[in-house]
């Protein structure tokens, strides 16, 4: 399936948020340092689907890819926070397509279990970065393993479960949601 030039442009805007909402968690100060790339990833997968989702999740984790791999601390592997922003996007879109839950009557609902179950093929993706590509690559890490895994998996369940609920609230809007299938249409 090729892309329109409407729908590069979507997935290219989309995943420039994605980016700029990364900011605060990248650079941020403090303990708590909020991630809502999620976001634009969730309502690219939701109104464009599979394709559409899995590609603005890709780009939304250049920025976070950069930072934590080649001027980080994962080096080669840091290509892998935008696989799995990638594989975001992808479960947000198969699970609309699915569910087609801007054809329900109640969209809320719907949209909110494609969001937030959309983040299980990336929660595996984090399991197997911290179990096994970073103990293998890179011996010497101090964030690794099992605990590693549950950490990371535990705050983007929490964000991604707000930030679904924030993605399906938008949608219930008319406006919104129009603007939202206009832009991916091909």
């Amino acid at each position: 399936m090729s892309l329109s030039t409407k729908q590069v442009t979507f997935v290219a805007v989309m995943g420039a948020l994605g980016n700029l909402l990364s900011i605060p968690a990248l650079f941020g100060a403090g303990p708590i340092r909020l991630d809502l790339s999620s976001l634009p990833i969730m309502l690219a997968g939701v109104a464009g689907g599979p394709l559409i989702g899995c590609l603005t999740g890709f780009v939304s984790g250049l920025l976070a890819s950069y930072v934590f791999g080649p001027a980080g601390h994962l080096g080669a592997l840091g290509i892998s926070l935008s696989i799995g922003k990638a594989l975001h996007g992808l479960g947000v879109g198969l699970l609309s397509k699915a569910l087609k839950p801007l054809e329900k009557r109640h969209q809320l609902p719907w949209s909110w279990v494609c969001g937030f179950f959309g983040l299980l093929p990336e929660l595996l993706w984090i399991t197997i970065l911290f179990v096994l590509l970073v103990p293998l690559f890179i011996p010497n890490a101090m964030f690794m393993g099992w605990a590693a895994a549950s950490l990371v998996s535990y705050k983007a369940c929490l964000e991604v479960g707000a930030m679904a609920l924030i993605a399906a609230l938008l949608l219930e809007n008319r406006g919104v949601r129009e603007l939202m299938l206009s832009a991916v249409e091909a």
